[in-house]
């Protein structure tokens, strides 16, 4: 998954929460975050919505009956081999 995930909540206030944070290893995660300088909000919503999308789409694939064709042993129902 990719890092900019961790700025769901939007970019400055994931960096003020961890700022204000006194877990032990805020300054690793604060460091991280540096490392994602060119995130933005903007980018971060597109990447949620890009990610919604496709994961939408792959569950709308699985609830979809599958299509059988006339005559394939997957319509027999006979029980015979």
């Amino acid at each position: 998954m990719p890092h900019q995930f961790l700025f769901a909540a939007g970019v400055e206030a994931t960096r003020q929460y961890v700022a204000n944070s006194d877990h032990p290893q805020r300054d690793l995660l604060a460091e991280d975050l540096r490392k994602l300088a060119d995130a933005t909000d903007e980018h971060v919503e597109h990447l949620i919505a890009a990610r919604r999308f496709y994961y939408t789409e792959a569950l709308a694939e699985l609830d979809e009956p599958a299509t059988v064709a006339p005559g394939s042993a997957a319509n027999d129902t006979t029980g015979r081999p």
